[in-house]
């Protein structure tokens, strides 16, 4: 259920930040990954 909450969350963010660039995402990527 946690795995897929921070899957979902990374969906949301990937869209807001989608702007910025995908090197950005991928930070974003790393960091959920860390948690």
């Amino acid at each position: 259920m946690l795995l897929i909450a921070k899957n979902y969350l990374f969906f949301m963010l990937s869209r807001m930040f989608k702007v910025a660039g995908n090197q950005e995402t991928y930070g974003w990527v790393v960091r959920l990954q860390e948690i």
